[in-house]
């Protein structure tokens, strides 16, 4: 066996004598090993991941992108620094604040900040880029009973800018309710959505129907873009896998979920 095999399965010799951070994975064993101190399996419990994905990833073998915008997310450290060591890393003075469960504020602007200045939030560690994309409110479930959610009309949090949407205007943030999307979205997974460019064939979108009573929130689907007819707007599920149809008269709204290489700006 040479060196270099034996140091990858002894972790803790690897870590100290292989260069920790020069690339993807050995940035995040330093994050998860010198910053976090946690073991791989607690780092993978944290992530809802095996303990093998952590293994692979710090090997530099299968990480896709959104586990890197999940980690960072998780961990409130620098998607740039995880993927390209850009910026300044995680020091392992403190461990980062781990990213607030969906519904709860967090870092959210005092009352008597005008909103309109809201690009001078303080930055968010997660992107690099300012904590200023609302985060709106939803509540699982909805009239129909097959609903993922209802708006609930209200901003609850503030989620981080990504690199790629740094001046993309009106983008707003969700956590994924339900578990039909999974494994593309796992449950509490956030997402972003952008309201103007109409989505394609294929993408990932979220759908608002028309509320059945005035002043009421309509329902509402995280699904998958099959086909448009001039009278029906058809998505599809993984979970359990089946296509769902919708009247377009009854869509109030219909938006793209952004990619997450267009998030990263890549």
């Amino acid at each position: 066996m040479n060196t270099q095999a034996y140091l990858l399965m002894n972790e803790s010799i690897c870590f100290d004598i292989l260069p920790p951070m020069e690339t993807t994975g050995g940035r995040i064993r330093h994050l998860r090993a010198r910053v976090l101190g946690l073991t791989q399996e607690e780092f993978a419990q944290q992530l809802q991941v095996t303990r093998g994905a952590v293994g692979n990833w710090e090997r530099d073998q299968g990480i896709k992108n959104d586990n890197i915008v999940r980690i960072a997310d998780r961990f409130g450290v620098s998607v740039d620094w995880l993927v390209n060591g850009r910026g300044t890393p995680p020091d392992g003075s403190a461990p980062p604040k781990p990213a607030a469960p969906s519904g709860m504020l967090t870092d959210a602007p005092p009352p008597n900040i005008d909103l309109s200045q809201a690009e001078d939030l303080p930055h968010f560690r997660g992107f690099g880029g300012p904590r200023n994309v609302p985060e709106y409110g939803a509540a699982i479930g909805g009239r129909r009973g097959d609903a993922d959610f209802q708006f609930n009309g209200q901003t609850v949090d503030w989620a981080p800018r990504p690199p790629g949407i740094m001046h993309k205007k009106d983008v707003y943030s969700l956590r994924v309710t339900g578990i039909s999307m999974i494994p593309k979205y796992e449950e509490g997974e956030r997402i972003y959505v952008d309201p103007h460019r109409p989505p394609a064939i294929m993408d990932y979108v979220v759908i608002e129907l028309k509320p059945s009573e005035e002043g009421e929130p309509g329902d509402g689907f995280i699904k998958r873009l099959v086909r448009r007819t001039p009278t029906k707007i058809v998505v599809s599920q993984f979970n359990p896998p089946m296509e769902i149809e919708f009247d377009r008269d009854e869509v109030k709204s219909l938006h793209r979920v952004i990619p997450v290489d267009e998030l990263l700006g890549i």
